[in-house]
């Protein structure tokens, strides 16, 4: 789904409730997070220096990225439980630190002084480590946005199936945070009460 009309208040704060929702109910239910500092970090304090570090080397962020570094920080749904069975890879939703993206910006620009741009390419910022790396299993790049952008709602890069950056957060609010479990039909992960208010 792309947003043609992005209302970025309503849009975070729905998804904001929602995840509180989700994380609140993994933690009644016994799940066990990855994270040993929790699966919902708040922005970094100098958060408006590093947006502008990044956009000093590849142009404005699109509106909706700003607004989740801004508004959500970093998410890390990683974990386990050990009764809900089905699905070894269930992509569990994953928006990383800026610092990461700044890292491997680092990394690029270092590419690109020893080989050039044109055989390096454009930045893609890292959105999250890909279902396999999730898992602590080797795997392929990470999801990514192409920048610079004009898009609104970027597209979503190396991701297993066709989305923005909106829609990888939307379809894994649909599946309470595990969007992996779409393509397991046998799973049995407790849906209905992760995700019950």
């Amino acid at each position: 789904m792309t947003i043609h009309n992005y209302d970025s208040s309503k849009w975070i704060d729905d998804l904001k409730r929602q995840l509180d929702t989700i994380i609140k109910n993994l933690f009644s239910l016994g799940f066990k997070f990855k994270n040993s500092d929790g699966p919902w970090l708040a922005p970094s304090s100098n958060l408006f220096d590093q947006i502008k570090i990044i956009e000093s080397e590849v142009g404005k962020l699109p509106k909706v990225l700003t607004d989740l570094y801004l508004n959500l920080g970093s998410i890390d749904l990683r974990g386990t439980h050990p009764d809900w069975l089905g699905d070894d890879y269930p992509d569990p939703l994953v928006f990383l630190p800026i610092e990461d993206a700044i890292l491997d910006m680092s990394y690029w620009l270092e590419d690109i002084d020893e080989y050039g741009i044109e055989k390096v390419g454009s930045f893609e910022l890292p959105i999250s480590m890909d279902d396999y790396h999730k898992e602590d299993v080797s795997g392929g790049p990470c999801y990514s946005i192409q920048l610079p952008t004009e898009q609104v709602d970027p597209i979503l890069n190396h991701i297993w199936y066709e989305t923005t950056l909106t829609g990888y957060f939307e379809k894994s609010l649909q599946w309470a945070g595990f969007c992996g479990l779409s393509r397991e039909k046998t799973h049995t992960w407790p849906i209905g009460d992760i995700i019950k208010k």
